[in-house]
């Protein structure tokens, strides 16, 4: 599948893109305002990225076994027209004041509920086994970048409640449980203004208390190429 990238901002939160987790992966989550019509419209298309996904996976060679080396047709046998299948699937894409909760202590509570700042949103928790901020472009630059500055992201400009872009690619899975879903990999993340933080960004710096000068963020200026992260950074997607 080719690369996505939302026409419209959303807001980031529950960043983990600067350290990995245990199984070697970097994430963050996606909200998206149900009020706000260009996010909603983005929720559209991300679902039709996530429909594509399942039918090419029923009928292409685009799954990958790194054990074997090969190319194979993830979801061999199933159709993408059967709802009740499909249901069965695990998608990156929910509502947060619909989606239920069914492991660990908040079991059988909504995401809501759990997570106050969810409500009222759809959420997206997308995944990379890539170290992003260290990933170079076509430039020189990381795939962690702000728009306004052209310099690389990092944990104090890149906060929970910024306002982001990301480029992502849908990729069908098969787990050896036989646990089927579709993961959303985030390719490139561009910050395009400062949100509300949806936490007190004084908890997140220990060295706040020294009051220590900020350092200047120089523009970029060099032509990002032609790929989808340069696209976004020059205006032209």
């Amino acid at each position: 599948m080719a690369d996505f990238t939302t026409p419209n901002p959303c807001t980031a939160t529950f960043i983990h893109l600067f350290k990995p987790n245990d199984q070697g992966k970097y994430e963050l989550t996606l909200l998206f305002d149900k009020n706000d019509a260009g996010q909603m419209e983005d929720v559209k298309a991300i679902a039709g990225q996530i429909a594509a996904t399942i039918k090419a996976g029923c009928t292409e060679e685009i799954g990958y076994n790194p054990k074997t080396g090969k190319s194979f047709i993830p979801f061999a046998g199933c159709d993408p027209n059967n709802e009740a299948w499909v249901r069965t699937l695990q998608t990156p894409l929910k509502d947060a004041d619909a989606y239920v909760l069914s492991r660990g202590k908040n079991a059988g509570r909504t995401r809501a509920e759990v997570t106050p700042e969810f409500a009222g949103k759809f959420y997206m928790v997308v995944k990379t086994s890539k170290n992003l901020a260290q990933e170079k472009g076509p430039d020189g630059m990381s795939f962690l970048r702000d728009l306004s500055t052209g310099a690389d992201l990092d944990r104090r400009t890149l906060y929970p409640g910024a306002l982001v872009r990301p480029v992502l690619w849908f990729r069908p899975y098969v787990t050896e449980q036989n646990d089927m879903g579709i993961q959303a990999v985030l390719q490139a993340l561009v910050k395009t203004g400062d949100g509300t933080p949806l936490i007190d960004m004084e908890d997140r710096d220990p060295l706040a208390a020294f009051n220590l000068p900020r350092p200047g963020a120089e523009a970029a200026g060099a032509d990002a190429g032609r790929s989808m992260l340069g696209a976004i950074m020059n205006g032209s997607v």
